[in-house]
């Protein structure tokens, strides 16, 4: 169900206001008898996806390092998108235990990272916690199904593009590329294809651009495996309205419209939405903010890469293993988070 947008503008007018989901709810038996789930909602504008539950703990005793996961699914019943929770992550930013009979709002998000289908429902499974003093396993880590997210290239060719979208009217987006890639284990890309382009200069450009970028591979729990991804590249060449009450989503661009009937039984998998903002639209910050200002205003056809891709990354951390420069992901622990 659709409940509106919370009307937050928090970029000049770059980005509109966010579109709140109000999901049914569906508790795994890993819920009880610890805990109950009384709402759940998944907010949205083109830069982040933000997921939020409210949990109370039945357990009769305090609750400490509580994690949770969330699948949400879309009208079909197809699996839309993911995301993990923990019970430090709330909206009093309060570490201590969840006490008896205490309620929490819980917030997760991705960010660049939205489901390709609209969410109606949301299934929450507890994963593990620490009862009183005991630490108890629920659905366990491997119940996790973590999509496949990427670092964009980092060198300044890929960056910026030079782009003349003067002959286009009436919209503040334009859609650049559409792409699906296909990622081992390991996170090397094993396959792409094109959907769509806007023409061909395009089609040589986003081949470059995804060769170059660097892939975290999906996962089961916190065991590697492939996966596949929608890439979506768009220009902001306008301003949005503040009142504008419509976002727009990834999945409300013409390419994506029936994206569905594309992998007939199967579930379409998260987009990676890529922003080129227009440089004037972009505000300068630090000691040389005027002067880089003024050479953002000048470059009226210059557009540049903004936003990083992740998933969860406010309840996980990622943890160096080995002197290569390998690193894993963790839950994070109270002392993590900031009060």
């Amino acid at each position: 169900m659709l409940a509106g947008s919370r009307a937050q503008d928090k970029s000049n007018g770059l980005v509109p206001g966010f579109t709140t989901h109000v999901l049914r709810v569906t508790a795994d038996e890993s819920m009880s008898p610890s805990w109950r789930v009384s709402g759940a909602e998944l907010t949205e504008n083109v830069a982040l996806t933000e997921g939020a539950i409210v949990v109370q703990n039945a357990a009769g005793m305090p609750v400490s390092q509580a994690r949770f996961y969330v699948e949400y699914y879309d009208a079909a019943g197809n699996l839309c998108f993911s995301l993990a929770f923990a019970g430090e992550a709330n909206e009093r930013n309060s570490r201590a235990p969840v006490a008896p009979g205490e309620s929490r709002k819980l917030y997760s998000h991705a960010a660049s990272l939205g489901p390709a289908t609209e969410p109606v429902e949301a299934r929450v499974w507890m994963v593990s916690q620490i009862l009183g003093d005991r630490p108890r396993i629920g659905a366990s880590d491997d119940v996790m199904r973590i999509p496949v997210t990427a670092q964009a290239p980092t060198t300044d060719s890929w960056l910026k593009l030079t782009l003349d979208l003067n002959d286009v009217k009436g919209v503040p987006v334009v859609d650049l590329a559409l792409g699906q890639v296909w990622v081992d284990s390991e996170g090397n890309l094993q396959r792409f294809e094109i959907l769509n382009v806007r023409d061909d200069t395009f089609r040589s450009w986003f081949q470059g651009f995804v060769a170059h970028m660097v892939f975290r591979p999906a996962m089961l729990g916190f065991t590697r495996t492939a996966g596949s991804s929608l890439i979506l590249v768009r220009a902001f060449k306008d301003k949005i309205a503040e009142a504008d009450p419509v976002p727009p989503l990834s999945r409300q661009s013409g390419w994506l419209g029936g994206i569905d009937n594309r992998f007939g039984s199967a579930a379409p998998p998260p987009v990676m939405q890529l922003i080129f903002n227009r440089s004037p639209l972009l505000t300068a910050l630090g000691p040389s903010a005027a002067s880089y200002q003024a050479r953002l205003n000048a470059g009226v056809n210059e557009y540049q890469l903004g936003g990083l891709i992740g998933w969860s990354d406010g309840v996980f951390k990622w943890v160096q293993v080995d002197q290569a420069g390998k690193s894993v992901r963790q839950w994070m622990v109270p002392e993590d988070f900031s009060r």
